[in-house]
């Protein structure tokens, strides 16, 4: 009987973060000193990420690492990836443990510790001989954990093993989806020079805060969904442009999702509205329903909108319109107009309504795919958003929104030259934007061509004119992390650490 160099060096140690064990040599995984049913194959992948963690595991090496006799393809790797997550507890948004970097591999991000097997009761336990590898289609069932001998390690791969900054803040990145859609649909009244650096500390500050949550379909056909998305983004771009608020983007409502139950946000009740404080910061409410009449493309469509003062819940304002489909826009900035003089904010100037306009698709077809795009790209299924993405793109040839979205598509894709095609033209469509979202899509592009010492210089730039938009403060610490400035990285977490709460 022989054993393993890994099985030899972790025989004597067990690793625990928050409620879960590792067991190495017996290959249980446990939860509360409950066993949690794993694959064999899962198991063999938490190994190796357990091993490497704070770093970015490549897929290559994965797959070399947990099928070393065996062709397996990356479909295999992801589904593996996805059984393990399943048992960690994740929900779509939520990588508290594995992190997805896009175009490159898996890094484990939580807080590890290594227990002496002699202290937590455990007697150590030799490993037994490593048989040869299966084939995948012989892998057992989830829920069926089956003994499995613990894997050889392999040496690094020979591509670069990303610092855990770059880990933590590429994942950040691909949680948040439609991060640059989130920085480009919200800006304030001042903006920064194209040039301005500035120190790593942002200037504190503390806007009031406003969330446009997701409207309900309160008709039967399920084809409108998408208007759900699509009228909340558009008013968040009406109350975004101009305002002295800070308009809680769409992708962190869309992260709501996966911390508060659906119920709870539909009703908002009490307690619904106290988490909506803690977790959002945010002041005020906007919810609201629509119901379209009709067929689709030419319906009559009702839109009701509420605001509510946050915790409290008390209402500040009410109201309702009705329009055609095909008006769509002018119905929406209506709606913004009036909440603007409901929540006695400023109307907005000529040039502002232009801006309005050139953030928004040009037609309701490309919104629809627009909109149905983010939800695709929120949900980790970048194929399905790239697929979404560019018929929008088809409908709205001018928009540098959807193209920028794109490229984080063809990014969650690993499609290095087509992320960076996509971007570039996002930065040569973006020149009648205001210069917030005109720099954040500049950026983007300098991080899809490797450009990180510009891309770090934007994002630190639009971190100090912007203190609590902390998506730019984590866009910085990963282009310092990937450009080697390790120290300045840390400088940066430092401050975000500072931040108060919920950005904190």
């Amino acid at each position: 009987m022989t054993t393993s160099p890994l099985a030899a060096r972790t025989d004597k140690v067990l690793y625990e973060f928050d409620a879960f064990r590792v067991d190495p040599v017996r290959r249980r995984l446990l939860r509360a000193g409950e066993q949690v049913p794993l694959t064999p194959k899962s198991f063999s992948i938490l190994m190796v990420l357990l091993e490497s963690r704070g770093e970015v595991v490549e897929k290559e090496s994965l797959i070399r690492r947990v099928w070393p006799d065996a062709y397996v393809t990356e479909a295999n790797l992801t589904q593996n990836i996805s059984a393990l997550r399943k048992a960690l507890g994740e929900r779509a948004n939520d990588h508290r443990y594995v992190v997805t970097v896009p175009g490159l591999g898996y890094s484990f991000v939580a807080e590890v510790a290594e227990i002496p097997r002699e202290s937590s009761g455990e007697m150590p336990v030799i490993a037994p001989a490593e048989p040869a590898a299966e084939p995948p289609a012989a892998e057992p069932e989830a829920g069926r954990p089956v003994p499995q001998p613990s894997i050889q390690p392999a040496p690094p791969p020979a591509g670069r093993r990303w610092p855990l900054f770059a880990g933590l803040a590429l994942g950040f990145l691909l949680a948040v989806g439609g991060l640059g859609l989130v920085a480009l649909m919200q800006r304030r009244p001042s903006s920064p020079p194209a040039g301005a650096t500035g120190a790593v500390r942002p200037a504190a500050v503390r806007r009031p805060a406003v969330a446009v949550l997701s409207l309900r379909n309160l008709s039967a056909d399920r084809r409108q969904d998408w208007l759900s998305i699509a009228l909340s983004e558009m008013l968040i771009t009406e109350l975004s442009v101009g305002s002295k608020a800070r308009v809680v983007s769409g992708e962190e409502i869309a992260r709501l999702r996966d911390t508060l139950p659906l119920s709870a946000i539909e009703e908002l009740g009490a307690e619904s509205l106290r988490r909506l404080h803690e977790i959002l910061g945010t002041d005020l409410v906007v919810t609201g329903s629509y119901l379209a009449l009709g067929e689709a493309g030419a319906s009559k469509i009702r839109i009701d909108l509420r605001v509510l003062k946050v915790p409290e819940g008390e209402t500040v304002a009410s109201l309702a319109e009705v329009g055609r489909e095909e008006d769509l826009f002018d119905l929406v900035s209506h709606l913004g107009l009036r909440l603007r003089r409901n929540l006695h904010w400023e109307e907005l100037s000529p040039a502002e309504v232009k801006a309005v306009q050139a953030l928004r698709p040009a037609n309701p077809t490309a919104a629809r795919y627009y909109s149905e795009g983010l939800v695709r790209l929120r949900a980790f299924d970048s194929r399905g958003a790239r697929d979404l993405l560019q018929q929008a793109a088809a409908a709205d040839p001018g928009s540098a929104m959807i193209r920028s979205a794109l490229s984080l598509a063809w990014m969650g894709l690993g499609h290095d030259d087509e992320a960076r095609a996509a971007a570039e033209e996002a930065v040569q469509l973006a020149a009648t934007l205001p210069q917030e979202e005109r720099l954040a899509i500049e950026a983007r592009f300098n991080e899809a061509k490797k450009d990180w010492r510009k891309a770090s210089e934007i994002y630190r730039s639009l971190w100090t004119f912007y203190p609590d938009r902390p998506e730019y403060g984590l866009r910085l610490v990963n282009a310092l992390s990937a450009a080697g400035r390790g120290s300045e990285a840390l400088a940066a977490v430092a401050e975000l650490r500072k931040l108060p709460p919920p950005a904190r």
